[in-house]
Protein backbone atom coordinates (compact mmCIF):
# COMPACT_ATOMS: atom_id res chain seq x y z
CA UNK A 1 0.00 0.00 0.00
CA UNK A 2 1.28 3.64 -1.05
CA UNK A 3 1.17 6.26 1.11
CA UNK A 4 0.14 9.65 -0.15
CA UNK A 5 2.37 11.78 0.79
CA UNK A 6 1.37 15.17 -0.41
CA UNK A 7 -0.99 15.85 1.61
CA UNK A 8 1.96 15.86 4.79
CA UNK A 9 3.40 18.56 2.34
CA UNK A 10 1.81 21.78 3.81
CA UNK A 11 2.61 20.25 7.32
CA UNK A 12 6.15 20.13 6.09
CA UNK A 13 6.32 23.77 4.43
CA UNK A 14 4.30 25.50 7.53
CA UNK A 15 7.17 23.25 10.13
CA UNK A 16 10.26 24.17 8.21
CA UNK A 17 9.48 28.09 8.20
CA UNK A 18 9.25 27.54 12.39
CA UNK A 19 12.07 26.03 12.15
CA UNK A 20 13.97 28.63 10.13
CA UNK A 21 12.76 31.54 12.43
CA UNK A 22 14.01 29.41 15.46
CA UNK A 23 17.47 29.14 13.32
CA UNK A 24 17.37 32.62 13.29
CA UNK A 25 16.51 33.38 17.21
CA UNK A 26 19.18 31.24 17.79
CA UNK A 27 21.73 33.02 15.73
CA UNK A 28 21.03 36.56 16.91
CA UNK A 29 21.65 35.08 20.26
CA UNK A 30 24.61 33.66 19.93
CA UNK A 31 25.84 36.97 18.69
CA UNK A 32 26.06 37.62 22.40
CA UNK A 33 27.20 34.20 23.43
CA UNK A 34 29.19 32.51 20.85
CA UNK A 35 30.79 29.42 22.97
CA UNK A 36 26.95 28.79 23.91
CA UNK A 37 26.93 25.18 22.97
CA UNK A 38 23.57 24.42 23.37
CA UNK A 39 22.34 27.21 21.25
CA UNK A 40 24.59 25.42 18.26
CA UNK A 41 23.14 22.18 19.14
CA UNK A 42 19.55 23.99 18.70
CA UNK A 43 20.20 25.60 15.39
CA UNK A 44 21.49 21.87 14.09
CA UNK A 45 18.78 20.14 15.19
CA UNK A 46 16.41 22.50 13.31
CA UNK A 47 18.96 22.18 10.27
CA UNK A 48 18.54 18.67 10.19
CA UNK A 49 14.95 18.57 10.89
CA UNK A 50 14.32 20.57 7.69
CA UNK A 51 17.18 18.56 6.40
CA UNK A 52 15.11 15.61 6.51
CA UNK A 53 11.72 16.31 5.65
CA UNK A 54 13.18 18.10 2.41
CA UNK A 55 14.97 14.49 1.65
CA UNK A 56 11.27 12.66 2.11
CA UNK A 57 9.60 15.02 -0.18
CA UNK A 58 11.84 15.19 -2.86
CA UNK A 59 13.11 18.35 -2.62
CA UNK A 60 16.91 18.34 -3.76
CA UNK A 61 17.75 21.68 -3.54
CA UNK A 62 16.68 22.26 0.02
CA UNK A 63 18.42 19.18 0.98
CA UNK A 64 21.42 19.92 -0.73
CA UNK A 65 21.53 23.32 0.94
CA UNK A 66 20.34 22.28 4.44
CA UNK A 67 23.55 19.57 4.46
CA UNK A 68 25.96 22.53 3.46
CA UNK A 69 24.71 24.07 6.70
CA UNK A 70 25.13 21.14 8.59
CA UNK A 71 28.58 20.69 8.08
CA UNK A 72 29.58 23.70 9.22
CA UNK A 73 27.45 23.80 12.52
CA UNK A 74 29.10 20.60 12.79
CA UNK A 75 32.60 22.39 12.29
CA UNK A 76 31.42 25.08 14.88
CA UNK A 77 30.09 22.41 17.07
CA UNK A 78 33.81 20.56 17.63
CA UNK A 79 34.99 24.12 17.88
CA UNK A 80 37.11 23.87 14.46
CA UNK A 81 35.36 26.53 13.25
CA UNK A 82 34.79 29.49 15.26
CA UNK A 83 31.10 30.75 15.79
CA UNK A 84 32.94 34.35 14.71
CA UNK A 85 30.56 37.93 13.87
CA UNK A 86 31.09 36.57 10.19
CA UNK A 87 30.22 33.21 10.21
CA UNK A 88 27.03 34.02 12.65
CA UNK A 89 26.02 36.63 9.66
CA UNK A 90 26.37 34.11 6.85
CA UNK A 91 24.14 31.43 8.87
CA UNK A 92 21.86 34.47 9.08
CA UNK A 93 22.12 34.95 5.45
CA UNK A 94 21.30 31.39 5.21
CA UNK A 95 18.51 31.28 6.71
CA UNK A 96 17.00 33.71 4.85
CA UNK A 97 18.16 31.64 1.43
CA UNK A 98 16.73 28.84 3.20
CA UNK A 99 12.73 30.97 2.63
CA UNK A 100 13.67 31.23 -0.69
CA UNK A 101 14.63 27.91 -1.54
CA UNK A 102 11.18 26.49 0.25
CA UNK A 103 9.31 28.99 -1.46
CA UNK A 104 10.40 28.00 -4.52
CA UNK A 105 10.10 23.92 -3.73
CA UNK A 106 6.25 25.25 -2.30
CA UNK A 107 5.39 26.87 -5.74
CA UNK A 108 7.91 24.11 -8.04
CA UNK A 109 9.99 26.84 -9.21
CA UNK A 110 13.39 27.70 -10.02
CA UNK A 111 16.04 28.65 -7.03
CA UNK A 112 17.37 31.93 -6.73
CA UNK A 113 20.69 31.60 -8.37
CA UNK A 114 22.12 33.50 -5.41
CA UNK A 115 22.32 30.07 -3.46
CA UNK A 116 24.74 28.62 -5.39
CA UNK A 117 27.34 31.48 -3.89
CA UNK A 118 26.31 31.09 -0.47
CA UNK A 119 27.05 27.30 -1.12
CA UNK A 120 30.34 28.34 -1.72
CA UNK A 121 30.69 30.34 1.15
CA UNK A 122 29.19 27.68 3.81
CA UNK A 123 32.17 24.94 2.59
CA UNK A 124 35.02 27.97 2.90
CA UNK A 125 33.76 28.68 5.94
CA UNK A 126 34.21 25.45 7.88
CA UNK A 127 38.20 26.15 7.09
CA UNK A 128 40.10 27.31 10.27
CA UNK A 129 40.65 30.34 10.99
CA UNK A 130 39.19 33.63 10.38
CA UNK A 131 36.54 33.43 7.64
CA UNK A 132 36.13 36.11 5.28
CA UNK A 133 33.45 35.61 2.62
CA UNK A 134 35.55 35.83 -0.19
CA UNK A 135 35.31 32.28 -2.25
CA UNK A 136 36.35 31.85 -5.68
CA UNK A 137 33.51 32.83 -7.49
CA UNK A 138 33.91 29.80 -10.39
CA UNK A 139 31.06 27.51 -9.42
CA UNK A 140 28.53 26.67 -12.01
CA UNK A 141 25.39 28.86 -11.50
CA UNK A 142 22.58 26.89 -9.31
CA UNK A 143 20.81 24.68 -11.40
CA UNK A 144 18.57 22.30 -10.53
CA UNK A 145 17.69 20.40 -13.87
CA UNK A 146 19.24 17.67 -15.10
CA UNK A 147 20.81 18.46 -18.84
CA UNK A 148 22.37 15.38 -19.63
CA UNK A 149 19.15 12.61 -19.78
CA UNK A 150 20.80 9.93 -18.61
CA UNK A 151 23.91 8.67 -16.51
CA UNK A 152 27.17 8.83 -16.25
CA UNK A 153 29.75 6.66 -15.05
CA UNK A 154 32.76 8.62 -13.74
CA UNK A 155 36.21 7.61 -12.67
CA UNK A 156 37.73 9.75 -10.08
CA UNK A 157 40.89 9.77 -8.48
CA UNK A 158 41.54 12.38 -5.64
CA UNK A 159 45.01 12.74 -4.36
CA UNK A 160 44.48 15.94 -1.79
CA UNK A 161 47.14 18.71 -1.28
CA UNK A 162 49.68 17.07 1.42
CA UNK A 163 48.54 20.19 3.71
CA UNK A 164 44.93 20.00 3.31
CA UNK A 165 44.49 18.97 7.38
CA UNK A 166 46.90 22.12 7.91
CA UNK A 167 44.52 24.17 5.92
CA UNK A 168 41.43 23.00 8.12
CA UNK A 169 40.04 20.92 5.65
CA UNK A 170 38.62 17.34 5.62
CA UNK A 171 39.15 14.88 2.15
CA UNK A 172 35.85 12.55 3.82
CA UNK A 173 33.79 15.78 3.19
CA UNK A 174 34.59 15.73 -0.22
CA UNK A 175 34.09 11.97 -0.25
CA UNK A 176 30.79 12.14 1.58
CA UNK A 177 29.24 14.63 -1.13
CA UNK A 178 30.26 12.80 -4.09
CA UNK A 179 28.24 9.77 -2.56
CA UNK A 180 25.87 11.72 -1.98
CA UNK A 181 25.68 12.67 -5.79
CA UNK A 182 24.89 9.33 -7.01
CA UNK A 183 26.11 5.82 -6.48
CA UNK A 184 29.43 4.90 -5.74
CA UNK A 185 30.14 1.71 -6.72
CA UNK A 186 33.90 0.91 -5.70
CA UNK A 187 36.16 3.38 -3.82
CA UNK A 188 39.92 2.02 -2.75
CA UNK A 189 42.35 3.66 -1.09
CA UNK A 190 46.04 4.59 -2.63
CA UNK A 191 48.52 4.32 -0.48
CA UNK A 192 51.66 4.78 -3.02
CA UNK A 193 52.38 7.84 -0.99
CA UNK A 194 52.42 6.13 2.63
CA UNK A 195 56.15 6.22 3.99
CA UNK A 196 57.31 4.48 6.04
CA UNK A 197 55.59 4.77 9.84
CA UNK A 198 58.94 6.48 11.48
CA UNK A 199 58.27 8.79 8.83
CA UNK A 200 54.60 9.57 8.84
CA UNK A 201 53.42 13.35 9.95
CA UNK A 202 50.12 13.24 11.30
CA UNK A 203 49.00 16.77 9.98
CA UNK A 204 50.14 15.85 6.63
CA UNK A 205 48.14 13.63 4.21
CA UNK A 206 49.44 10.83 2.25
CA UNK A 207 46.21 9.00 1.43
CA UNK A 208 44.84 9.23 -1.97
CA UNK A 209 41.03 7.71 -3.29
CA UNK A 210 39.86 6.22 -6.40
CA UNK A 211 36.54 5.79 -6.87
CA UNK A 212 33.68 4.56 -9.57
CA UNK A 213 30.38 6.78 -9.25
CA UNK A 214 27.20 6.68 -11.47
CA UNK A 215 25.57 9.55 -11.30
CA UNK A 216 23.06 11.86 -13.20
CA UNK A 217 24.87 15.11 -12.36
CA UNK A 218 26.50 16.95 -14.94
CA UNK A 219 30.46 16.55 -15.55
CA UNK A 220 30.76 20.76 -13.81
CA UNK A 221 29.09 19.84 -10.80
CA UNK A 222 31.34 16.42 -9.90
CA UNK A 223 33.95 18.58 -10.19
CA UNK A 224 32.53 21.74 -8.15
CA UNK A 225 32.79 19.44 -5.15
CA UNK A 226 36.53 19.54 -5.42
CA UNK A 227 36.42 23.65 -5.84
CA UNK A 228 37.93 24.37 -2.27
CA UNK A 229 40.27 21.47 -1.88
CA UNK A 230 42.31 22.01 -5.35
CA UNK A 231 45.30 23.95 -3.98
CA UNK A 232 48.26 21.37 -4.26
CA UNK A 233 46.19 18.65 -5.08
CA UNK A 234 45.88 15.96 -8.31
CA UNK A 235 42.64 15.76 -9.44
CA UNK A 236 41.52 13.55 -12.34
CA UNK A 237 37.86 12.89 -13.80
CA UNK A 238 36.87 10.92 -16.51
CA UNK A 239 33.63 10.90 -17.28
CA UNK A 240 31.49 8.19 -20.00
CA UNK A 241 28.29 8.87 -20.85
CA UNK A 242 25.33 5.80 -20.43
CA UNK A 243 21.91 5.80 -22.01
CA UNK A 244 22.17 9.53 -23.65
CA UNK A 245 18.94 10.22 -25.48
CA UNK A 246 20.34 11.32 -29.20
CA UNK A 247 18.44 14.70 -28.40
CA UNK A 248 20.75 15.97 -26.30
CA UNK A 249 23.96 15.30 -27.86
CA UNK A 250 24.18 18.76 -28.82
CA UNK A 251 23.64 19.66 -25.29
CA UNK A 252 26.37 17.20 -24.07
CA UNK A 253 28.96 18.28 -26.61
CA UNK A 254 28.34 22.26 -25.36
CA UNK A 255 29.16 21.03 -21.86
CA UNK A 256 31.86 18.98 -23.11
CA UNK A 257 33.71 21.93 -24.55
CA UNK A 258 32.67 24.23 -21.74
CA UNK A 259 34.79 21.58 -18.78
CA UNK A 260 37.54 21.17 -20.87
CA UNK A 261 37.56 25.04 -20.68
CA UNK A 262 37.56 24.96 -16.82
CA UNK A 263 39.99 27.00 -14.50
CA UNK A 264 41.92 24.77 -12.11
CA UNK A 265 43.85 21.78 -11.25
CA UNK A 266 41.29 19.27 -12.36
CA UNK A 267 41.55 17.17 -15.29
CA UNK A 268 38.02 16.21 -17.08
CA UNK A 269 38.49 13.94 -19.87
CA UNK A 270 35.03 12.91 -21.32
Amino acid sequence: MKIDLSKFRDTFFQEAAEHVNNMEAALLGLGEAPADAEVLNSIFRAAHSIKGGSGTFGFDDVMRFTHRLEELLDRMREGKAEASPARIDLLLRSCDMLRSLLSAAEAGSVPPPEAAMLLEDLAVAQREGDFISEAPRRLRTWDPKIHFGGQTSYKIHFAPSPDIFREGMDPLLVLRELAEMGTVEQITADLSNLPALNELQPDTCHLAWALHLISEKEPGEIEDVFAFVENGAHITIEARQRARPVACLREVMQDSIAVDACVGDADVRP
